[in-house]
């Protein structure tokens, strides 16, 4: 699988300028999941789920430890996407890293 237009076209629809490094530094880690119907996608609704993305994702990967700083990054994605039934799981993981300011982080 690799990084289509579908991908860019739904990152665009919250950046219209989107960091295309970043995102080809984002998809490199996480190609394996977005292959999996049953992981590609985020629910940001979903208690479990956010805690996954918060000590998996923005914790882990980002280095993020402040859980508030973490917590509000995931809520102000959320209201961003709340139109969208499913979240893609590149586009939430490019727009914390955006919210968070942790690109330098992920392009290395």
């Amino acid at each position: 699988m690799a990084l289509t237009d579908k991908h860019m076209a739904d990152i665009e629809k919250y950046d219209s300028k989107p960091d295309k490094k970043l995102v080809e530094a984002l998809y490199r880690r996480i190609a394996g999941v977005l292959g999996r119907s049953d992981a590609k996608t985020v629910a940001l609704s979903d208690a479990k789920e956010v805690a996954t993305v918060r000590n998996g994702f923005i914790k882990k990967t980002l280095g993020v430890e402040d859980r508030d700083k973490a917590d509000k990054a995931i809520e102000s994605v959320k209201e961003m996407m709340k139109k969208d039934r499913s979240k893609n799981r590149l586009t939430v993981y490019y727009l914390l890293t955006k919210e968070l300011k942790k690109g330098s982080v992920v392009k290395g």
